[in-house]
């Protein structure tokens, strides 16, 4: 039970709010709210003000809880790029499986 406890204070304590200015990046960037969008979102181009927005993508781009769960969770591998932590959010099961 207490590893539920810290995967839950993890996911809370990373939690960074869609700032307006996070909002009007994924506006100006155009990117669709569809299935290709968390993909999108974190490959987008960023600059100095926005850098952190990428980490708000699920809530952006309005993906379930579990995925943006699984998104954050896999921050927790820093090897991982940001498009391979898109693909872990999106299939999950593929990503944990044992490879013979």
């Amino acid at each position: 039970m207490p590893i539920i406890y810290f995967m839950f204070s993890i996911f809370l304590s990373g939690d960074t709010f869609a700032t307006k200015e996070c909002q009007n990046w994924f506006k100006n960037t155009g990117i669709k709210k569809d299935s290709n969008c968390l993909m999108e979102c974190v490959v987008a181009k960023i600059d100095m003000g926005t850098f952190q927005c990428p980490e708000i993508c699920p809530q952006l781009c309005k993906t379930s809880t579990r995925k943006e769960l699984t998104f954050k969770l896999s921050s927790l591998y820093p090897g991982l790029t940001k498009q391979e932590r898109v693909l872990i959010a999106k299939f999950p099961k593929k990503c944990y499986q044992p490879t013979n």
